[in-house]
């Protein structure tokens, strides 16, 4: 089973702090999360646009943060980065998936972002009213659930049913 969890944790407790030192110097920035079956179960990437100069120190600080440095050492996580070579002044759509219209390519950074900050937001406050379990897995364990209750309970009005009146409530194609 994808341990989902492990992306919780990881956003609240490494992605919030870095956001805290270091949103100034991002232009965009957004949490990709992926169930793959492997050891890990998880895939999650913390994707920015930036200067090479903020990305070497973002780079740094999570090369040096404790939390990451344990979860690879039990081989719970991987971690790579992308070079710092990489052609920084290419268009930020380039980014987005690139089978998608020029439209949302170009859109889809700044849409990413938001849900990805209101997703640590949630984190953070559910994380408040829960208690610190045996362990910090246990407690990431049981915020993931309310997590996904509120996304259960609560997506389909909040996030569906708004963005379809953005979009003229106009049908929409889901498929899985």
């Amino acid at each position: 089973e994808p341990k989902c969890y492990l992306g919780t944790l990881l956003g609240c407790e490494v992605i919030n702090p870095l956001l805290a030192q270091a949103a100034q110097q991002l232009t965009y920035w957004r949490v990709h999360r992926r169930a793959v079956r492997d050891q890990t179960g998880h895939g999650f990437s913390f994707i920015f646009y930036s200067s090479e100069a903020s990305a070497a120190d973002i780079y740094q600080q999570l090369q040096s943060n404790k939390l990451l440095v344990l979860l690879q050492q039990q081989e719970l996580l991987k971690v790579s980065y992308d070079p710092l070579t990489t052609d920084l002044h290419r268009v930020i759509a380039d980014t987005s998936d690139p089978v998608w219209p020029a439209e949302v390519r170009a859109s889809w950074p700044l849409f990413m972002m938001g849900a990805s900050q209101m997703w640590l937001a949630q984190i953070e406050m559910i994380k408040q009213e829960t208690p610190e379990e045996q362990g910090v897995a246990l407690r990431y364990k049981r915020i993931q659930e309310q997590v996904t209750e509120l996304w259960q309970q609560q997506g389909q009005h909040a996030l569906m049913h708004h963005l379809s009146a953005l979009y003229a409530y106009q049908p929409v194609a889901i498929r899985f």
